[in-house]
């Protein structure tokens, strides 16, 4: 959570920021319409509720300090690609919390049909 050194850095990682970026949104996993095109709202939403439904997972919520800053650094993360996904923050954190969001989430091809109406 910061003063741990120089991680990014020391991965190999460091300046790959970019080419990274370059490569998801291009990737052959998107469908054609949107290949090539930043991240929009839908996309950066789905994103932050699937980190909170895997660190819900690992019970990451139980602790309630950490919880707070996870939101608050997901939020932080998250308007470098979308300005507008930053308030949904709190609201994306409980959906994930719901056992029904998930089921409804699987039983739709891994689609949140919620986001795309």
């Amino acid at each position: 959570m910061g003063g741990e050194g120089t991680p990014w850095t020391d991965s190999g990682r460091y300046g790959m920021r970019q080419p990274s970026h370059y490569k998801a949104w291009n990737s052959k996993k998107r469908d054609v319409a949107v290949r090539g095109d930043h991240f929009n709202l839908v996309d950066t939403r789905t994103w932050m509720r699937l980190h909170f439904w895997a660190a819900r997972e690992c019970e990451l919520h139980n602790h309630k300090a950490f919880w707070a800053w996870y939101i608050r650094f997901l939020q932080h993360f998250v308007a470098i690609y979308e300005r507008r996904a930053v308030p949904f923050a709190f609201h994306d954190a409980n959906w994930a919390a719901n056992t029904a969001n998930i089921d409804a989430y699987l039983e739709n091809d891994h689609k949140m049909i919620d986001l795309e109406n």
